[in-house]
């Protein structure tokens, strides 16, 4: 099964140690996983420490209430 985790910015956060721990469970079972970052970071590195590859894609919101 392919697997993508998207986080909201490549910085350590609660949100992205969780999916960062959520990838090495789904690696270690046998998936490909893949993280979605919208910026580099330090995430990145550790993601990379563990063989998980990673994706760098300049994502938006996809509404916005003020327009």
């Amino acid at each position: 099964m392919r697997i993508v985790h998207q986080v909201i910015s490549g910085d350590i956060a609660g949100g992205q140690l969780v999916a960062l721990e959520l990838a090495r469970g789904a690696r270690d079972a046998g998936h490909d996983v893949l993280v979605v970052t919208p910026a580099s970071g330090p995430l990145i590195e550790l993601a990379r420490g563990d063989e998980i590859d990673v994706s760098t894609v300049p994502l938006r919101r996809s509404f916005r209430l003020d327009d």
